[in-house]
C-alpha cells in the first residue's frame, strides 16, 4: 500500500472514531498489517490459446509513413490557400 493510500485511509479513520484514539490507532495499525501480510491473488483463465505469430510491427510503421503523407498532403493544401488569399488581398 503506498503513503498515499495509507494517509487517506488515516483520514477517514480519524474523521470516523476520532483522532488520536485507540480504537483509531488500532484500526489503522489492522488496516496496515492486512495490507502488508496480503498476498497477491491471480488465476489461470484458459490454458489451452493458440498459438499466435509474434506482433508484426510493419502495420505500425505503415500507419505512421501514411499519416505523414496525410500530413504533407494538407500542408500544401494550406500552402495554396495562403498563397491564394495572399493574391488576392495584394490585388
Amino acid at each position: 500500500m503506498s503513503r498515499d493510500d495509507y494517509q487517506a485511509i488515516a483520514k477517514i479513520v480519524e474523521e470516523i472514531v476520532g483522532k488520536d484514539t485507540i480504537q483509531g490507532e488500532k484500526l489503522l495499525e489492522g488496516i496496515k498489517f492486512y495490507f502488508k501480510n496480503k498476498k497477491p491473488s491471480f488465476g489461470v483463465i484458459a490454458n489451452n490459446f493458440p498459438a499466435k505469430s509474434p506482433i508484426q510491427y510493419t502495420g505500425v510503421s505503415n500507419y505512421s509513413k501514411e499519416s505523414r503523407n496525410a500530413m504533407n498532403r494538407y500542408i500544401e493544401i494550406l500552402k495554396k490557400e495562403k498563397e491564394r488569399a495572399l493574391n488576392e488581398k495584394s490585388n
